[in-house]
Formats: structure tokens, C-alpha cells, sequence
């Protein structure tokens, strides 16, 4: 039996858990227990995911299923579970219930995706990062007791800037290393449509929200360094040689550590 504690791998899906997680804490700007279990119990949730996506593989494969495996998603889940349940009852935070069907819909779709190898699909990282990002509503709520516009403004801020990841790693990993790079400009920023597209659209959609005062007004400059970077990766052509994958996902990580110090300096 492995003795190894599985953890997840994808440095991305930390990031996203780690910043959606503390943005929402500081923003809310109260520390309780409340703030601490919730943390407590949505690391549970999130360690989860790894080993019941190896089970649920060799499940469908018709493999053995690894007793470690089984051990630690338990662990896992139970202290999740006994986290939640502090926070609902002793804890006076019963509204957490009105997000436990979409957080099941999206860890159940995650974990399809997973089983049919599909987790890379752009379907599947955005099940995966639609999840992971409601940590930050849910934090703020689990601090201050108070589901309000700012929890909505929260989720709707970390959907719209990491689902840009998904399509910028696709156009750098995928689309520039399998041909050779344009000769013209206009050609790479066409090459890269998708990501440029989306950025602009996510952009546009913040600043929409910002005008009707959903959001607060210097929102959509959160979301401006990584339009910048969406248009010089475009223009920025790397080969299979020229790229390197640790330096791209320091960027990233980089990236999302500025996205959350601006978004809590607009939120606050």
C-alpha cells in the first residue's frame, strides 16, 4: 500500500484554490473561525479530487482499487464533511447549503471528465475552474455571514479571468508549437482569435458590469495585465525549442498573484 499522501499536481488548480481562497478572506477583511474551518473544510474538497479521479480511472478500467487511495479521499472528505457541518450548525452559516447543488453538479462534472480522460478538454478545465473559483464567494461568506453583491462580484471576477488561462495555455502549448510561426502580425493575432477573442469579450463583459455599478468601477482593470499578456503571447510566437513549460506556468502564477492584489484593492 502506497504510503505517499496523493496531492494534486497541477500547479494551476493551485493557484486558483490558493488566490480564489485568500481574495475572498481579505476582501471580507474579518478573520474568525468560521473564515478558518471554511478553509479547513474546502481543502478537503479540493484534495479530493485527486485520488477520486485515480479510483474512478481504475474503476472504469477494471483495475484493483488502491486501499491508500480509498483511505485518503476518506480523510479528505470527512473532514470537508465535519467542517461543513460545524459551519451550517454551530457555526450560523446555513446559507453555505444553497451552494452545495451547483458545488456537487460541477465536482460530479469534473469528475467525469476525469474518468473519460477529458479533464484537458476546454469543457473540462472549465467545469474544473467554475468549481474551484467558488471558493471566493464562499470565503467571503464563511468571514462575514453576508451573501451580498461583492460575493457575486467575487465569483463572477476569478470565472471570467482564469477561464482566459484555459485558452491562452491551448494557444501557446498546442497551436504555436505544431507550426511554424507567420511572417505577418496579422496572421499570429489570427492564429490566436480564440484567446483574443475570449479576452476581449471577458474585458468587455467587466466593464458592462462596472458602467450599470454591479461591479465597482475600476474592476475591469483587474483583468487589463492579462489582456496585455493574452495579445504579446499572440504576437510572441514560440516553437516546441523556445518554450518552456515551467517558465509559462510561473508566469501564470505570477499573473494570478497580480490579478488577486488588484481585486482586492478594488474590492476593498
Amino acid at each position: 500500500m502506497r504510503t505517499r499522501v496523493p496531492l494534486p499536481r497541477e500547479h494551476g488548480a493551485w493557484a486558483m484554490f490558493l488566490v480564489s481562497l485568500f481574495v475572498g478572506w481579505l476582501v471580507a477583511g474579518q478573520w474568525n473561525v468560521q473564515g478558518v474551518v471554511y478553509a479547513l473544510s474546502t481543502t478537503g474538497i479540493f484534495l479530493a479530487r485527486h485520488p477520486l479521479g485515480l479510483l474512478l480511472k481504475a474503476w472504469r478500467r477494471r483495475k484493483p482499487l488502491e486501499q491508500s487511495l480509498t483511505i485518503w479521499a476518506s480523510i479528505y472528505l470527512a473532514l470537508s464533511g465535519l467542517g461543513g457541518i460545524w459551519l451550517v450548525t454551530l457555526g450560523q452559516r446555513a446559507q453555505l447549503l444553497a451552494l452545495l447543488p451547483l458545488v456537487g453538479l460541477l465536482f460530479v462534472a469534473y469528475l467525469s471528465q476525469v474518468v473519460r480522460r477529458k479533464e484537458s478538454s476546454v469543457l473540462g478545465e472549465l467545469t474544473g475552474i467554475a468549481g474551484l473559483v467558488l471558493n471566493a464567494p464562499a470565503a467571503y461568506y464563511a468571514a462575514t455571514g453576508h451573501f451580498d453583491a461583492t460575493a457575486g462580484g467575487l465569483w463572477a471576477i476569478h470565472l471570467l479571468y482564469f477561464s482566459g488561462s484555459v485558452f491562452y495555455i491551448k494557444l501557446k502549448v498546442r497551436e504555436q508549437t505544431r507550426r511554424e510561426a507567420p511572417s505577418q502580425l496579422s496572421q499570429r493575432l489570427i492564429a490566436g482569435r480564440a484567446c483574443l477573442t475570449y479576452q476581449t469579450l471577458a474585458l468587455s463583459i467587466v466593464a458592462l458590469l462596472a458602467f450599470l455599478r454591479w461591479m465597482p468601477v475600476l474592476m475591469p482593470l483587474a483583468l487589463v495585465p492579462v489582456t496585455i499578456k493574452a495579445v504579446v503571447g499572440a504576437l510572441r510566437w514560440q516553437d516546441r525549442r523556445s518554450l518552456s513549460l515551467i517558465r509559462l506556468g510561473l508566469i501564470e502564477v505570477a499573473h494570478s498573484l497580480l490579478f488577486g492584489a488588484l481585486a482586492i484593492l478594488i474590492l476593498r
